[in-house]
């Protein structure tokens, strides 16, 4: 899919896979709020840059809320529906401008194309 949309794109263009990644951060000393960070990354960055942390491959996007259950809550169908509805919601506004930049195919310059 990707070579053939790189033959659409005009010369010097480049696709660049966005990607994201998430893991529960504990934002208190006891643990007992936490949230989930959302980071963000491009997927042409060699693998061993993007794996040493202190080469900065990634940027920390957005906080994604929590959403905690209260005893028997948790395995309920309308509660596991709500959290499904919040990640999603907010996924949604997060990325509302990465979404519009693709769908308009957006044109990205650096420094050594200006």
């Amino acid at each position: 899919m990707n070579m053939m949309l790189q033959t659409m794109l005009p010369t010097g263009a480049m696709v660049i896979p966005v990607l994201l990644g998430v893991d529960e951060t504990h934002l208190s000393m006891i643990g007992h709020m936490h949230a989930y960070p959302l980071y963000l990354s491009i997927g042409n960055i060699a693998k061993k840059t993007w794996q040493t942390y202190s080469r900065n491959a990634y940027i920390l996007l957005a906080f994604l809320p929590a959403l905690d259950s209260i005893g028997a809550e948790a395995n309920r169908a309308r509660f596991l529906k709500a959290k499904h509805t919040l990640y999603h919601k907010c996924l949604e506004v997060v990325l509302a401008e990465i979404k519009d930049a693709g769908t308009r195919h957006v044109a990205v310059y650096t420094s050594s194309n200006l």
